[in-house]
């Protein structure tokens, strides 16, 4: 009966959307095995769930709705998928998780959705840990790639030692790797950046699937035996773990009877009483602790690892080392377990409320004290350490024997980096028919678990294979560690490359990928309006540069506060704010714990106080909350790489503006958790803290609430023409290469950026003239144009041709702002760009009424080798824009 009117209320509202032109049509949690009527007339809908029902296969009827922009089939039996490759559809969301996909339906290949939720279906059991996270057209890539290859599985992790600097992670990491190793105290030098090595360990996992599933193996299984059992029976053994002591299984066999021989050989899983043996490659990181250091930990600590974090009692901040490595390691590492030891045990002990700590940080395995001298509870640390080795879930997991191999090729090369092409023909060598997304795939695989880097979507870095990691971090870190640079707040250019990195290991024309690297990572930043001057943030002074900046601003009327409260705030988030914002920098206002950005008519004091384990922002000017937009996503961009969670790690806390706190240096804060479950029950006010007064909350939210999800494309223009200057020694001349370069930037941006190549060379090449760069918007839309020229001298024909093309020939719908780069090779920098003002203050254009041009250069940077000028005219009884850029390429 129930069925009978599930089945009803179905075909009532079929015929409800049939009737009104319904967009939308819900027929989920009906118990549905199949369409009670037609629905492939309902070519108007766009949104349609089916969820929570008992199909077995898509609907065919579904895959004529060409329409539909949302379907959502998730939690049913469907093993099935099929849609019609001769429709062009329009579906932009699709959620098939939870059903019985036991394969990916080749049928998605003729969507171009921007999302598909596929979690939770069979499918997803082939695949490897190291693979989670991976989009689908990565993931059906593989699934086609490994179908009919051997696989095989593979044993590796990856050991990471912190701890405050001079605890001794670097003699434990070799004790570890030889216990017999014979330590001479004071010997070890201290480690700058990190150490990488490696070892293998040998470790005994049960005799069954998966690590043991046929006879084939039997050489390497053991049988396990206790104590007692040796002594009682005099047993020989082979090895001894802690309490288990191991025979070799070919030993036991000898002492079998043939059937009961065979009977074994027939098995592919062992009782308990056997173990199988595997070797583990264990790759060892020893990361050096200084302060200094900790802004890059969120690039090695990674989780799929096993952490050792070592600490020594004779230092008097062990609760300060143990708040900070626990934290972050809980943070970056996801979970992975930690081994806490005491080093130096020995000289001095120290005790500490383990209990408390197990309590806060799961993840501890437990508490050990070593001495690495005297080996003094060594034995009992190793044994945890290969248990722990043993109960990691990715250990074992099956990859194509493919994989594994190119893996040892690229270990068997005595080179620190290789190209592409290098890469690519490596490959090839073992997957002959290797496609371009497979080579991707194994790149980015590659990449996640830290064995090369390679960013294929950065321009300066897409082809050069780092196949030595630590080459790479060992020049970050030999910078930073340059006292010359240190003693400069952080402050180095290009050139000075040559003089502080070994030219030998790394000779010059590494230079612009290590410093390309270095801008990845966030270290580092290239100021706007120099030619070559880069700022490492985390050197930066101490002391506020300019306090008279930060007290205007804190004086202004109309101003706004928030910020973001932590329970444990990591280092290395405001650095990493200044190299992500740092087009909105002007002057030298940002020192090492805080920084003004200015965007438009407003500007931002943000603050970081690691005592209050706050982030202060304070706004002004009219453009506050495009300001806040852009501040906030940063930030939660940033949150996000250190895994943390809102409500969770952190909480975004507003000012209150009532009477008393809306002047108040330190007013009143309200979580934004608390605001929101006000209004959840109803109540719309909350009362001040300070005040006692009644706030209404929706008036206190309104100025939070961003009126910009994206900054204006002036300042992704000057960010990209930003770089170029500062790489133009190695960038060609040629005016389409730096267009290309420029365009390349804003596509890493996620602006789609199409350069002149793809439609004709431009005005300085052969034939079409075309616009050099056209921006547009993610369906289509022109947005703008870009033109780019080179410029030797003030050029007055050229200047005006590139001018009437923008606002002419192309602009033909009126598009309100345009963008022409001039790339200016002169000695006299200043002469040119006064001639250049002049040139276009009285400018004629045909059919355009030019009205006005101004020099914005200070609304952007205060330096003196980019300028910018606006330049305002009437076309079709509009008012447009043509925003010039005159940059000094030196």
């Amino acid at each position: 009966m129930k069925s009978l009117k599930n089945r009803e209320i179905a075909i009532d509202r079929i015929n409800h959307a049939r009737e009104n032109k319904s967009k939308y049509l819900d027929l989920s949690f009906l118990n549905l095995s199949e369409l009670p009527v037609a629905i492939s007339d309902l070519h108007w809908l766009i949104e349609l769930n089916l969820s929570y029902n008992f199909f077995s296969e898509m609907p065919r009827d579904v895959a004529k709705l060409k329409n539909l922009q949302i379907l959502n089939l998730s939690n049913n039996y469907i093993y099935n998928i099929e849609f019609d490759p001769d429709i062009i559809y329009q579906l932009e969301v699709l959620n098939i998780s939870k059903n019985f996909l036991y394969d990916l339906p080749d049928s998605l290949n003729y969507l171009s959705c921007n999302q598909i939720f596929f979690n939770d279906n069979p499918f997803l059991n082939n695949l490897p840990i190291s693979l989670e996270g991976y989009n689908l057209q990565y993931i059906q890539e593989y699934l086609n790639q490994v179908k009919y290859r051997e696989k095989q599985r593979f044993y590796e992790t990856k050991l990471i030692f912190v701890g405050r600097g001079e605890v001794g992670k670097t003699t434990l990491m070799k004790v570890i790797k030889d216990p017999t190793l014979a330590i001479e105290l004071g010997s070890e030098a201290v480690t700058h950046g990190i150490t990488i090595d490696k070892m293998e360990l040998d470790v005994f996992f049960p005799a069954h699937p998966p690590h043991y599933n046929s006879y084939h193996q039997i050489e390497d299984v053991f049988e396990v035996f206790s104590k007692d059992e040796i002594e009682d029976y005099e047993i020989d053994f082979d090895e001894r773990i802690g309490s288990k002591f191991y025979r070799s299984f070919s030993e036991s066999f000898s002492f079998l009877e043939d059937e009961a021989k065979m009977e074994i050989m027939m098995q592919n899983s062992l009782d308990s009483s056997f173990e199988i043996k595997k070797e583990i490659r264990v790759n060892l990181w020893d990361f050096g602790g200084q302060e200094i250091y900790h802004s890059t930990h969120q690039f090695f600590l990674t989780k799929r690892s096993i952490y050792i974090f070592v600490w020594e009692p004779r230092k008097d901040t062990f609760e300060e080392d143990f708040d900070y490595w626990l934290n972050i390691v809980n943070l970056l590492g996801n979970g992975s377990p930690i081994l806490i030891v005491m080093n130096k045990s020995d000289v001095r002990f120290i005790s500490i409320d383990e209990k408390r700590y197990k309590e806060t940080f799961p993840n501890i395995v437990g508490f050990y004290q070593v001495s690495c001298l005297t080996k003094e509870g060594l034995n009992t640390f190793l044994i945890n350490l290969n248990d722990t080795v043993r109960r990691l879930d990715h250990i074992g997991e099956e990859l194509p024997t493919s994989w594994i191999q190119i893996r040892k090729k690229l270990g068997e090369i005595d080179k620190d980096y290789i190209s592409i092409s290098d890469f690519k023909n490596l490959c090839k060598e073992i997957i002959y028919d290797i496609t371009r997304t497979h080579l991707e795939l194994i790149s980015d695989y590659l990449h996640d678990i830290g064995e090369i880097i390679h960013f294929k979507n950065l321009p300066l870095l897409r082809n050069i294979i780092i196949i030595n990691p630590q080459w790479a971090t060992k020049a970050v870190y030999s910078l930073i560690d340059t006292i010359t640079i240190q003693k400069n707040y952080g402050v180095f250019s290009y050139s000075d490359l040559e003089i502080y990195l070994d030219l030998e290991n790394y000779p010059v024309e590494t230079h612009i990928q290590l410093l390309e690297l270095m801008d990845r990572f966030e270290i580092c930043f290239k100021t706007v309006g120099s030619s070559d001057k880069y700022v490492i943030p985390e050197l930066l002074k101490d002391e506020v540069p300019n306090n008279n900046a930060t007290e205007e601003l804190l004086s202004q009327e109309n101003i706004f506060k928030f910020r973001y409260k932590f329970n444990f705030l990591p280092n290395g988030i405001l650095g990493r704010l200044i190299c992500k914002l740092f087009y909105l920098l002007n002057s030298d206002n940002y020192w090492k714990s805080g920084a003004i950005f200015n965007y438009n008519s407003s500007s931002a004091l943000v603050i970081s106080d690691k005592f209050s384990k706050t982030i202060n922002i304070t706004i002004a000017g009219s453009d506050n909350r495009d300001l806040y937009g852009l501040i906030k996503n940063e930030l939660l961009q940033i949150f996000q790489l250190f895994k943390m969670q809102d409500s969770k790690d952190y909480d975004e806390e507003f000012a209150c503006n009532c009477s008393l706190c809306i002047n108040e240096q330190n007013p009143n804060y309200f979580p934004n958790p608390v605001l929101k479950k006000f209004i959840d029950t109803g109540r719309s006010t909350i009362d001040c803290f300070k005040s006692a007064l009644t706030v209404d909350i929706n008036d206190l939210l309104f100025k939070y609430r961003s009126t910009n999800a994206r900054k204006d494309l002036i300042y992704d223009i000057i960010a990209a023409i930003s770089k170029l200057q500062g790489l133009s020694k190695i960038i060609d001349r040629h005016e389409d290469s730096r267009n290309s370069f420029i365009s390349s930037e804003l596509s890493s941006m996620g602006i789609v950026s199409k350069d002149q190549s793809r439609y004709g060379l431009s005005a300085t090449g052969k034939t079409t003239g075309e616009i050099d760069i056209k921006i547009e918007s993610n369906n289509g839309n022109v947005l703008t144009f870009y033109e780019g020229m080179n410029l030797e001298y003030l050029n007055k024909t050229t200047i005006k041709s590139h001018i009437a093309k923008l606002i002419n020939n192309y602009d033909v719908l009126g598009i309100p702002d345009k963008f022409l780069g001039c790339y200016c090779t002169v000695t006299d920098f200043t002469k040119l760009i006064n001639d250049y003002f002049e040139l276009i203050k009285n400018l004629q254009v045909e059919e355009i009424e030019l009205i006005d041009t101004i020099d914005v250069t200070k609304n952007f940077t205060e330096q003196s080798e980019i300028k910018v000028y606006k330049s305002y005219y009437f076309k079709s009884q509009r008012k447009l824009s043509l925003t010039h850029f005159l940059i000094h390429i030196q």
